[in-house]
């Protein structure tokens, strides 16, 4: 990048942007750099371009942040985006929200595979895809870490099936898995993620008799939120 400059009547320059950049530059013994110059401004007119530039600019979101990250080849950013495109998803850099199978919550996804690596995160849009095909609101972050969450959980457990999962969800429609989280919400006084976890769990042991799934997650999301108050 460059440097955003004020030059003043004495020849002397005042940086208006570019702060840690030109401090970076002196550490590495740099001696040129391009600059974008201003002249004729007052003390005043600096202090207000300065406010502009450094303060009412809006800081950089998680995705512009994954972006970069990608562009400098991070490893783990560049295995969630393997990962992604190959479960048929792609990640919407420009933000747009418009295609089904564009992923804006980076957030989500650098979760899951935080939690449970390149594994986890496929199963995890695979699940979406099969089950929530076509359901925007299926790739905002707080379902896309709710789902991981729970297939983290269970999903080794022998009671668990793939086959179950699947045939329980589509039974339900996806607005009442988010009225169902908003109760686990109140209830229990946790997060959106784990309370979106137990509304998969309430879905998939609905009208079982037997392999029932534990309630792990409801009496993890009791302890979480105590630790929160304290």
């Amino acid at each position: 990048g460059y440097l955003v400059v004020s030059r003043r009547s004495d020849g002397r320059y005042a940086i208006l942007d570019g702060q840690h950049r030109y401090f970076a530059m002196k550490q590495l013994e740099l001696e040129r750099c391009g600059c974008l110059v201003y002249t004729g401004l007052s003390h005043t007119d600096e202090a207000k371009a300065f406010h502009v530039l450094n303060v009412d600019r809006a800081l950089p979101t998680a995705l512009d942040r994954f972006k970069a990250a990608v562009q400098y080849e991070d490893y783990d950013c560049l295995q969630i985006k393997k990962v992604t495109e190959g479960c048929g998803f792609h990640i919407d850099f420009a933000g747009s929200k418009s295609s089904e199978r564009g992923i804006v919550a980076v957030s989500g996804l650098s979760h899951v595979y935080a939690i449970g690596g390149e594994s986890l995160l496929e199963d995890t849009l695979n699940m979406i895809s099969v089950c929530f095909d076509g359901e925007k609101r299926a790739i905002q972050a707080v379902c896309i870490k709710g789902l991981g969450r729970f297939l983290k959980h269970y999903q080794e457990l022998p009671a668990f099936s793939k086959k179950k999962f699947v045939n329980q969800m589509q039974k339900n429609s996806f607005t009442h898995l988010v009225k169902r989280k908003n109760f686990y919400i109140e209830a229990y006084g946790c997060g959106a993620e784990p309370a979106f976890a137990m509304a998969l769990l309430e879905a998939y042991n609905k009208q079982l008799s037997t392999n029932r799934l534990p309630n792990i997650l409801i009496i993890k999301a009791m302890q979480e939120a105590e630790e929160a108050e304290e």
